[in-house]
């Protein structure tokens, strides 16, 4: 585990690199230079072609990293195995495309009544879906070579400065807003030329195709699990960004421009968890192939602690910095219409990162195909409670559906993992961690300062990092954060010796 947390605390960093461009971007820049309106569009068209990734990849990218070890040794069997799959993609989507264009009368209506913009730019959710999903694919060919540094930085460093500089073009009126919305598609094209790039000058990949290598029963688990997969990613994506998409339609893009912008602050809380899994799932990978279980309740209670330590952390910074927060974005006085979905989903995140990592757990046993049905339980879920929320509560609806299903998912993924497999996260640790994050905040809670919005956050986050460390630190609930708060103090020390 503490290979693991060195290697993920370097991901972590690039994490937090594209936290702050992407504050920069999302909290600063677009609520400065666009209406809510235009950031509605903006992140409808970006958001609905992240949503059918997984349909178009059809499993691929997970199965690539399941299948890998089960190829010869040699290079070219690797890339013989990826290249099918890549080419897969290419076709899943122009069948896609040519399925949109089919029905192309019938989508624009369902968007007609409140988001009719949305129309002219349907087809650059598809290039953007078409982009993302292969550089989702040669980023589990970097995942399986355990060098996933760069493909991190592209996804949530590149992504985010290109985008800030797309902002600042429109600011300076060097482009309309109608360039601005098509370039974004572009950005997606350069970072997947940039990741294939980098995996041929590092890793000296090439495409190599021999359809009858593949042996017909790799074939046959490829399609079978990658089928499972897709469906479970589908459902996923689904619940994770339906929200954006039905608030579009039913209140308007002017809606989704607040909600999406308040759903962004709360994503910070998550960003330990996507370094740490690009990390672990190789290992559970390998430790379920020698059905090394203890192995594996070992990261999983480990992971747990780590993560629910971390997103306590900054649960307690947003929450307590909120007002000032919202004094710095422009126009914040709109945008604090959405307090609630930023505490909603805040509690949300830590929620789903305290219960760890159950889904790739499960992904990776013999009972992969379970996942399924929770996943699909999960969609279901969302879409219901959406419905059902929604047009009464509005966009603090779309976030206490969010709480609710993320809260009844990873229930049951805990329970199913507990029957099987005798696995939990939890320990008494976390119940400790539960105590020390309640008594800091109602202590922060309490701090009246008078510095200034930008003062005050930095002095209060101050103050909550050094009580919240130090009681973390002393009262030993995570063993690895220990290790890595003394690996950092021995090299301060012996910097200043």
């Amino acid at each position: 585990m503490g290979v693991v947390i060195r290697q993920s605390f370097w991901i972590t960093v690039i994490g937090y690199m594209g936290v702050i461009a992407g504050y920069v971007s999302t909290l600063i820049l677009r609520p400065m230079y666009m209406t809510e309106e235009e950031i509605g569009l903006v992140n409808l068209v970006i958001s609905n072609g992240l949503m059918l990734a997984p349909v178009v990849s059809l499993g691929m990218p997970g199965t690539y990293l399941r299948l890998v070890h089960q190829v010869d040794e040699s290079l070219d069997s690797k890339r013989n195995l990826f290249t099918f799959q890549f080419f897969i993609i290419v076709i899943s989507n122009a069948i896609l495309i040519a399925s949109v264009w089919l029905f192309l009368p019938l989508i624009q209506s369902i968007f007609e009544q409140k988001s009719d913009s949305y129309n002219q730019y349907l087809f650059i959710s598809l290039l953007i879906l078409l982009f993302y999903s292969l550089f989702n694919q040669l980023t589990a060919y970097s995942r399986a070579l355990l060098d996933t540094i760069f493909a991190e930085f592209l996804r949530n460093v590149f992504l985010r400065i290109a985008n800030i500089i797309l902002i600042l073009l429109f600011s300076f009126q060097l482009i309309d807003f109608d360039i601005l919305v098509k370039s974004i598609s572009g950005i997606y094209a350069l970072a997947l030329l940039l990741n294939l790039t980098h995996l041929i000058w590092v890793h000296d990949f090439r495409f190599v195709l021999h359809i009858k290598e593949i042996s017909h029963s790799l074939r046959k688990e490829l399609f079978t699990f990658g089928g499972n997969l897709l469906l479970i990613s589908f459902g996923g994506a689904i619940a994770n960004q339906i929200f954006f998409l039905l608030v579009s339609i039913y209140i308007g893009l002017d809606a989704n421009g607040i909600f999406t912008t308040c759903f962004y602050i709360a994503t910070v809380i998550e960003m330990p968890k996507r370094s740490m899994q690009q990390v672990l799932v190789p290992i559970f990978t390998r430790e379920f192939k020698e059905n090394n279980l203890l192995e594996i309740n070992n990261l999983y209670r480990k992971s747990s602690l780590t993560l629910g330590v971390m997103a306590t952390l900054i649960l307690l910074g947003v929450i307590c910095n909120l007002d000032e927060l919202f004094l710095l974005i422009p126009k914040g006085e709109i945008f604090r219409q959405g307090t609630m979905v930023v505490i909603i989903i805040s509690a949300a995140k830590v929620v789903d990162l305290i219960f760890g990592f159950n889904s790739e757990i499960i992904n990776y046993s013999k009972y992969y195909k379970s996942l399924l049905i929770f996943t699909s339980l999960y969609a279901l879920i969302t879409l219901i409670t959406c419905f059902l929320l929604i047009p009464s509560f509005g966009i603090n609806g779309a976030a206490w559906s969010f709480f609710i299903s993320m809260l009844i998912y990873n229930a049951m993924k805990f329970l199913f993992l507990k029957k099987r497999y005798n696995l939990t996260p939890f320990t008494k640790n976390h119940f400790i961690l539960l105590i020390v994050s309640v008594v800091i905040y109602l202590l922060a809670i309490n701090i009246q300062l008078e510095l200034g919005p930008l003062y005050n956050i930095i002095t209060k986050s101050i103050l909550i990092t050094l009580s919240y460390g130090v009681s973390i630190y002393f009262l030993k609930i995570s063993t690895d954060i220990n290790r890595l708060i003394d690996q950092i103090l021995n090299r301060l020390f012996k910097y200043i010796s």
